[in-house]
């Protein structure tokens, strides 16, 4: 899939920052819940945003995306193409691995079960990456939006707030008590910023629970 940044100025229409997922036709999916590993490649065309290329995760159960955080899975970065382009080779050949590293991660997450103070510790936590102050309670972020994902497991518990927080649709009250909704994430910059910080707070919860 592809995305990209909307622009007011018509004149950089085509230029804007733009995101592509690539995906290996070996890899598949059967079940509901079933996680995929892609390769997330971020940039833009007029060199107002440098080129990067990720791991990503893809999510069978509500296609969403989830991006693996800098500092845990190594990505590959460069202010544009022609520059640091001799280092991409050696991460294209290490992607087999990450994604192994990855897939490992989640099957850690998933074994973890959560009490209900930590699902809402990581949940509040997760608002301030996109409020600066809370437009409604943080238990909103743990509303499933399906069945399958009625489960105190962190994987899960990460895959309920990351969707909400993207998707959007929290009801809340502004000062002057007008009803209003969060809006979806559709800025490209935004979208990764919010998915490997979430990813990061994550694995500090994991990180505790192991502890």
């Amino acid at each position: 899939m592809a995305m990209e940044s909307r622009v007011n100025d018509q004149g950089k229409q085509g230029f804007q920052r733009h995101l592509v997922r690539l995906r290996h036709p070996d890899y598949t999916v059967s079940n509901v819940g079933d996680t995929l590993p892609e390769i997330v490649l971020q940039g833009s065309h007029d060199r107002t945003a440098a080129t990067e290329i990720m791991i990503g995760m893809f999510r069978l159960v509500c296609g969403n995306g989830m991006l693996v955080a800098d500092g845990t899975i190594a990505g590959f970065r460069t202010k544009h193409i022609g520059s640091g382009v001799d280092e991409l080779p050696a991460f294209m050949q290490s992607v087999p691995t990450l994604f192994d590293r990855s897939m490992k991660t989640i099957s850690t997450w998933k074994s973890l079960e959560l009490a209900a103070p930590e699902r809402i510790a990581l949940a509040e936590s997760a608002m301030s990456l996109k409020y600066d102050a809370q437009p409604f309670a943080p238990e909103n972020l743990l509303r499933a939006r399906r069945v399958e994902d009625q489960k105190p497991d962190l994987y899960t518990t990460f895959n309920v707030i990351q969707e909400n927080l993207l998707r959007g649709g929290q009801r809340y009250r502004t000062a002057n008590l007008r009803r209003a909704s969060t809006r979806e994430v559709k800025s490209v910059g935004e979208n990764v910023r919010l998915n490997k910080s979430l990813w990061a707070l994550t694995e500090k919860m994991a990180e505790l629970k192991a502890a």
